[in-house]
């Protein structure tokens, strides 16, 4: 590590830790420091866990694509696809068309997971 880079990466710890000893007023302990981390933790999982409410329809049979809002109180059973005209329902196991068609499943299963009931 040339000199340049090593000050730097010495700056960058020097301001991680004036912010741990900022935060910690009453002195930084493995303790402090390992209920942080926990809390950061729970932070990064909560957004983990956004809903997201936008899914791109792949239609199966002319692979037409569309974005479209998923409805949050209620599962899609039926789609009929601007391109082909046709008309998609679930497959097998699945509980509605974003499920079976969608890059973001429904928000139910984004909720409660796979196996979880619809709206």
């Amino acid at each position: 590590m040339d000199a340049e880079r090593e000050k730097q990466a010495l700056q960058e710890k020097l301001v991680r830790c004036r912010i741990l000893l900022s935060e910690f007023p009453e002195g930084v302990t493995a303790k402090n420091l390992n209920d942080l981390a926990d809390e950061l933790e729970r932070k990064i999982l909560a957004l983990d866990r956004v809903m997201q409410s936008l899914s791109v329809i792949t239609c199966p049979h002319c692979q037409c694509q569309a974005t479209e809002t998923m409805p949050t109180n209620a599962c899609q059973f039926f789609y009929d696809c601007a391109g082909c005209g046709k008309r998609l329902k679930p497959l097998p196991g699945d509980c509605c068309v974003f499920c079976s068609f969608g890059t973001v499943p429904c928000p139910s299963m984004q909720e409660d997971g796979k196996g979880a009931s619809c709206g």
